[in-house]
């Protein structure tokens, strides 16, 4: 979704930032996919796709995509996925997705 450059007619950060609070799925639960499949394509995708662009916008951000893209895995526990987001981007998953959504609301 995020190399399409768009989400449903909008640009990604446009789509993202216009998810309600009361829809928005915090990182925590995105990382973990039966959590992420649990829940609306329209919303997952949207949230996964301005993360993406979040962490390239971020300082040595596609080293860090890259190394997320070798760590993170679909069938791992989610406990496995959210330490390689923490190790990898530096901060707690609580902390990142305040970041992400700070970002967002920004642009």
């Amino acid at each position: 979704v995020h190399m399409s450059g768009g989400w449903q007619g909008q640009s990604v950060v446009a789509y993202a930032k216009a998810i309600p609070d009361r829809d928005w799925i915090a990182l925590g639960d995105l990382i973990d996919s039966a959590a992420f499949r649990a829940r609306p394509d329209l919303v997952t995708y949207a949230i996964a796709a301005a993360f993406i662009e979040w962490t390239l916008a971020q300082p040595d951000g596609k080293t860090r995509l890259r190394a997320l893209y070798g760590k993170l895995a679909n069938r791992a526990p989610a406990a496995d996925n959210r330490r390689a987001l923490e190790d990898i981007l530096g901060a707690k998953v609580e902390d990142l997705d305040s970041q992400l959504r700070a970002w967002l609301r920004a642009r």
